[in-house]
């Protein structure tokens, strides 16, 4: 996520993973979660797990896709793994194709997500 725009990888299961942008705006943010509704939707999914890493952006992502019943976590960065080399190469692109393995690997395996902890409204 950046002040203006978010890259999102979105899958369904172990689906080949498309790539969609959108701006962060609230308007943007409602057209964001409905497609993710209507994805789901079409697949015939029941949940929908959205994952972003924690940023200046706080927690407003966080209550509006609660609200529409979606699955939300806020990570932590220091708690995810990166070497140096990754940092080198580092791009949006594999940054959200990171944090998709991450919630594929919790939803698939069961392993643990390193999320923050998330205010009460």
């Amino acid at each position: 996520m950046h002040d203006k725009t978010m890259l999102l990888k979105i899958a369904v299961g172990r689906e080949k993973a498309v790539t969609r942008s959108w701006g962060t705006d609230r308007a943007a943010r409602q057209a964001m979660m409905g497609d993710l509704l209507d994805r789901a939707q079409r697949a015939g999914a029941d949940r929908i797990v959205f994952a972003y890493e924690a940023c200046g952006f706080g927690f407003r992502l966080h209550d509006e896709l609660t609200s529409a019943g979606i699955e939300a976590y806020v990570l932590a960065p220091s708690k995810m793994e990166r070497s140096a080399q990754h940092r080198k190469r580092k791009t949006d692109e594999r940054d959200a194709q990171a944090l998709l393995d991450r919630v594929r690997s919790y939803v698939l395996a069961g392993v643990g997500m390193p999320s923050v902890w998330v205010p009460d409204l």
